[in-house]
């Protein structure tokens, strides 16, 4: 391959991951994430089907 067709395959994989949302979480729910401090785990709980 010659390096005009590698620039123009790298653009076409950035513009096409920039706009894929696939994974793009959506926290409705959440009034605010993150903050200035740490966060910790103190206890992790499991109900009878196992989910955390």
């Amino acid at each position: 391959m010659n390096k005009q067709t590698i620039v123009i395959l790298t653009t076409i994989c950035l513009l096409i991951a920039a706009k894929s949302h696939a994974q793009y979480p959506t926290f409705n729910w959440a009034k605010a994430m993150g903050g200035s401090g740490d966060d910790f785990c103190r206890s992790v709980a499991f109900d009878a089907s196992g989910n955390v």
